[in-house]
């Protein structure tokens, strides 16, 4: 079984409202998935990734886990501890960047270690 999470942290600043229009698009996504692949839903849970993806890893018997590049510090840390605990559990991770153009790591390196300051930069 694979498993892709999305965080939400607890406190949103979402209003009332807004909270119940994103659980309603949440349920829906969840609908449409398992419209294409009766197997498929989609799980909303609230507990810190690090605490409650172990759990998951054993009572659902989880073989990969796969999750999007997140290059703010915090979720660096948190995803390095989330990539250990899913190592410890025999879980393969997959990451993937998904809502930057391009690696920010990888324009760092190609860079000479120094971050990109012009567009110019990134087109070598």
């Amino acid at each position: 079984m694979s498993l892709s999470y999305l965080v939400l942290g607890s406190s949103l600043g979402l209003p009332r409202k807004s909270w119940a229009q994103s659980m309603a698009v949440l349920s829906d996504l969840s609908t449409s998935l398992t419209k294409l692949n009766p197997k498929s839903k989609l799980f909303l849970m609230r507990e810190a990734p690090t605490t409650l993806l172990p759990k998951l890893f054993k009572a659902w018997r989880i073989s990969h886990l796969v999750f999007e590049k997140d290059t703010d510090a915090y979720a660096r840390q948190r995803d390095g501890e989330i990539m250990e605990l899913a190592k410890q559990a025999g879980v393969e991770v997959v990451v993937k960047t998904g809502r930057t153009l391009y690696d920010s790591d990888e324009l760092v390196k190609a860079n000479g270690g120094k971050p990109t300051m012009s567009i110019s930069q990134v087109q070598r």
